[in-house]
């Protein structure tokens, strides 16, 4: 089973004292798109439910909303290859983990671009816009920005449809330097959220992750209905 969400350690904690009459309707929104998202996604597993977590439990609708995703395509990893000497090489691999966190205070203000989405898996992401604790930057995302706006984002980023090579901006100036020297090879897939990839580009989610949620009692504490 995946591990929880990490917060990037840069990140700090949005919560408020008591929730806005909007929060709710928000996350109510947050999670119709994610469902309708994944119903129309031939590569999307909602691998965790929806829930609130980090709030106080005397206060209705209190916490951030968070849930965890799969996406069934590869990305840049940076690994030594079993059996070969020398340093570690760009590598693609998948599926591609992430936790998705949204605070009520994104509905007034942006958030950081980086600490909506976390890449949890694979290990040793490559990617010129993941810091290393695993934060994906997502550009520069409004305040009040939908689920479907974050999912179609995180997956232009991971398969390097968008991109920043320019090495004093990004998170990660070694892969900057290697997307913008193989520029030919991107994007690791040219299809969209709503279409198949090619089958040698799909990377299968184990079954094993959607066992684990589906057994697991802890994983519903909390849940957004």
């Amino acid at each position: 089973m995946p591990e929880p969400i990490v917060r990037p350690p840069d990140s700090v904690s949005h919560a408020r004292a008591k929730p806005s009459k909007a929060w709710p309707l928000k996350v109510a929104s947050l999670t119709r798109e994610l469902v309708h998202v994944e119903e129309r996604s031939p590569l999307l597993r909602v691998i965790r439910r929806p829930t609130l977590e980090g709030g106080d439990d005397a206060i209705p609708n209190s916490g951030e909303f968070r849930t965890i995703i799969g996406f069934e395509i590869p990305t840049l990893v940076r690994l030594a290859v079993p059996g070969e000497g020398g340093d570690p090489r760009v590598l693609l691999a998948g599926p591609v983990l992430i936790g998705l966190r949204y605070a009520e205070s994104f509905l007034d203000a942006p958030p950081i671009p980086w600490e909506i989405v976390t890449i949890l898996g694979p290990p040793q992401v490559h990617h010129p816009n993941v810091h290393g604790g695993g934060g994906l930057c997502l550009g520069s995302p409004p305040a009040g920005i939908g689920m479907e706006s974050i999912l179609h984002l995180t997956f232009a980023a991971l398969v390097l449809a968008s991109h920043n090579t320019v090495e004093w901006e990004g998170l990660n100036s070694d892969a900057a330097s290697y997307v913008r020297d193989h520029a030919d090879r991107f994007p690791i897939v040219e299809t969209g959220l709503f279409e198949a990839p090619p089958e040698a580009m799909r990377r299968p989610i184990p079954d094993e992750w959607l066992e684990a949620e589906n057994s697991s009692d802890d994983n519903r504490a909390g849940e957004v209905a």
